[in-house]
């Protein structure tokens, strides 16, 4: 969108926003977003790739092809696990490739274990 336009949409109380904080969305949500939109894509591509149609990936799974269909165009009724299903029925292959970060927690030290008597051993 050019200066111009923004300007004059501003001066009638437009405000320009992402997606997500229209949406009030989380980034927890955001990334499971994400993470169902590749698979999704991937899913579709190796399909594609193998020369199959919706319906011969709804018959390998014993589904139906509007299934298949909604897992290439994930919402929130289809389960991650069904397009994942969708991706290795076409021949394609999960290979996690992203990283995974794990924020330190706050530790406490934990006072060394005080040492038995001789005597209290035997």
């Amino acid at each position: 969108m050019d200066a111009e336009k923004k300007k004059r949409l501003a001066a009638v109380g437009w405000v320009e926003t992402s997606l997500e904080e229209l949406l009030g969305l989380t980034s927890e949500e955001i990334q499971l977003i994400d993470l169902r939109r590749s698979m999704a894509h991937a899913a579709k591509e190796a399909r594609i790739h193998a020369g199959l149609t919706q319906a011969d990936i709804a018959k390998k799974l014993n589904t139906r092809q509007p299934s298949v269909a909604r897992a290439e165009q994930p919402g929130k009724d289809v389960s991650l696990d069904f397009i994942v299903r969708c991706l290795v029925a076409a021949g394609g292959t999960v290979e996690p490739q992203f990283g995974f970060v794990v924020k330190k927690l706050n530790t406490v030290k934990a006072k060394p274990k005080r040492k038995l008597p001789q005597s209290a051993k035997a």
